[in-house]
């Protein structure tokens, strides 16, 4: 009996465990930060940042990619937990769910992108 070849068809695995990997550091690292620069820091007055420069980072590509990696890559993160999770439960975990999981990570991630863009201001 011939052995089946490893490469049948196109993989995405690598692709979600690079951005579970991603969202896990993100997690741990930018979204404490961001939480307590902008919930606590800013609010006391120990940092002192105008709206006026905010806008302006943030009107810039270096504030997109710094908000898209805080929204972006947690997103992914919970995402590929949660596909996991069903598949643990026996209630999927297939390529279906991991679709429904990811896409809707991907959905919420563009929208909380565009939506702040379109903010006014």
């Amino acid at each position: 009996m011939p052995k089946p070849s490893r490469r049948q068809g196109l993989h995405f695995e690598p692709l979600w465990w690079l951005l579970f990997s991603a969202g896990g550091v993100c997690f741990a690292v930018f979204v404490p930060a961001v939480a307590l620069i902008f919930g606590v820091l800013w609010p006391l007055g120990i940092i002192d940042i105008s709206l006026a420069q905010l806008q302006g980072y943030y009107s810039s590509l270096w504030g997109l990619v710094f908000t898209g990696a805080v929204i972006f890559l947690p997103a992914f993160h919970a995402a590929h937990r949660i596909r996991h999770a069903f598949h643990d439960f026996k209630l999927g975990g297939g390529s279906t769910t991991a679709f429904i999981c990811c896409g809707t990570a991907a959905v919420v991630s563009f929208v909380a992108i565009w939506a702040w863009f379109m903010l006014p201001g």
